[in-house]
């Protein structure tokens, strides 16, 4: 072991100056090993780089896309709002059409019900002279 702060390169020192000795053998593994991370850091990093680049360009036609999905979108809400208001254009008149003849037949009904009850008035009347008619001491 070492004192020093060189790790494992300064396992050894020169006696004569008290200088950390370098194993070569163990830096130039230590580089080759160094250099071999490296070579398949940018191997790695360069396809990551173009996918990067791939990306902007796939954000940017996602955008385009986006905008002309928009569009559409507010085209079609436009005549949804186009074919509703045709639709209430088309329909008041026959929804008031409707309410009218409803009203005709509430209307009738009622003049059914009087008719019902005049008649009926009348047969008690007409009953009540033709007992007098037949029975005029019964009174």
């Amino acid at each position: 072991g070492s004192d020093s702060n060189y790790g494992k390169f300064a396992d050894r020192r020169d006696n004569k100056h008290n200088v950390p000795s370098i194993d070569k053998g163990a830096v130039q593994k230590e580089v080759d090993g160094l250099r071999s991370s490296i070579q398949r850091l940018c191997a790695a990093a360069n396809p990551l780089g173009k996918s990067l680049e791939y990306l902007q360009e796939d954000m940017e036609a996602m955008n385009r896309e986006l905008d002309v999905w928009r569009k559409e979108s507010d085209k079609q809400s436009s005549r949804l709002e186009e074919q509703n208001v045709k639709t209430r254009d088309t329909l008041l008149p026959l929804t008031t059409k409707l309410h009218e003849l409803e009203q005709q037949i509430k209307d009738q009904a009622a003049k059914i019900a009087s008719i019902k009850a005049q008649v009926l008035r009348n047969d008690q009347s007409i009953e009540r002279f033709m007992r007098l008619v037949v029975l005029p001491n019964s009174q």
